[in-house]
């Protein structure tokens, strides 16, 4: 005859994130690099700007910072637009061109990474690692400062 087990170890799962920490977390990385990309195109027309004043900048940027834009798509009306909705257009509308910015791209790509490395500091100080069961303490040593150069 077999043995019958009449009962079974429960297994409880694991106690992890809170999805919705993970859809923030989402959200905000979506939010924050957008918000550098178009951050980073109105503190380079801002300085162009102060420098068209009253000039501060040399060398190859006297004249301002120069962008490099780069047209994605142009998307052409079918028939010229005068009215959508409640706005009206003097000059008819026929293109509509959506371009990229390289260079507010890479300025902002720096940015970005820079300011999700603080948010990674910030967090690790805020919600230290926590020693599980199966973790061992760790493992502290006198150093002897006469033998270290």
């Amino acid at each position: 005859m077999g043995r019958i087990y009449r009962f079974r170890e429960v297994k409880r799962p694991k106690k992890g994130v809170n999805p919705v920490w993970w859809g923030i977390g989402c959200v905000t990385f979506v939010l924050l690099t957008i918000g550098v990309y178009f951050g980073v195109g109105w503190a380079i027309e801002a300085i162009n700007e102060a420098n068209r004043r009253e000039p501060f900048l040399s060398g190859p940027l006297a004249g301002g910072i120069r962008t490099l834009p780069i047209e994605i798509y142009t998307y052409e009306f079918p028939r010229p637009v005068t009215e959508f909705g409640p706005l009206r257009f003097d000059p008819p509308l026929r293109r509509i061109p959506i371009t990229f910015d390289a260079l507010n791209g890479m300025v902002a790509l720096l940015v970005a990474i820079l300011l999700y490395a603080l948010m990674t500091v910030i967090w690790a100080f805020i919600n230290p690692p926590k020693l599980g069961p199966k973790d061992a303490p760790p493992i502290y040593r006198k150093i002897d400062h006469r033998k270290v150069r």
